[in-house]
């Protein structure tokens, strides 16, 4: 089914903002990602991916990712915060950020 597996799989939100990207130099948009809580914000207030599974290398089942890493190219506009299990949650991240703020011009 997946001819030979995959090396990484990746979740996440992402902002596209063209100001930015085409380098017109001007402030950062103020799109929010997620629900516009930085992840320190946790639960009730960021936003969160929740029982992370992957597929087993014979196919036979599902399980929670192992070796997880995180990355944010603008940890100041938008960040992530990995959490590794809970029993409701299983392995899951917060995830989001408001945009432009004060710390994000």
């Amino acid at each position: 089914m997946f001819a030979g597996g995959a090396d990484f799989v990746s979740y996440g939100g992402e902002i596209v903002d063209s100001g930015v990207a085409y380098g017109t130099g001007g402030p950062h948009t103020s799109t929010e990602m997620g629900s516009g809580h930085f992840p320190g914000e946790g639960e009730g207030k960021a936003a969160a991916f929740s029982k992370l599974q992957v597929m087993d290398e014979d196919e036979s089942g599902f399980k929670s990712p192992q070796d997880l890493t995180t990355y944010s190219r603008m940890p100041y506009c938008y960040d992530i915060s990995l959490r590794k299990t809970t029993s409701n949650w299983g392995v899951f991240f917060f995830y989001g950020g408001p945009g432009r703020n004060q710390d994000c011009p």
